[in-house]
């Protein structure tokens, strides 16, 4: 999963701020019209629903291995971490 960096993103890759603008674009005409719903913005909420998994699954994936693995780094190095909010973040996905 990528951000929105100043960097080349990978074509294949899906991120939070593409799930968000793709919404926001079928939102838009989905309420922008009075006529029935095109074959075209069904197909553009179908194709939503896989960015939506793989983007949820990435951040859960980050909150039970990354954000753990980084908090044992830091506090190898001594660095105090919040660690209520990172057993709460991971209780969440847990759930």
């Amino acid at each position: 999963m990528k951000g929105s960096g100043g960097f080349r993103r990978d074509p294949n890759s899906v991120s939070w701020n593409m799930v968000a603008g793709t919404s926001d674009q079928l939102f838009g005409i989905l309420q922008g019209t009075d006529m029935p719903v095109t074959d075209q913005a069904k197909q553009g909420v179908a194709d939503l629903d896989p960015m939506v998994k793989k983007v949820d699954e990435a951040w859960k994936n980050f909150l039970a291995v990354d954000l753990i693995n980084f908090n044992k780094e830091l506090r190898r190095k001594g660095i105090k971490t919040d660690n209520l909010l990172a057993r709460q973040q991971v209780k969440t996905v847990m759930s």
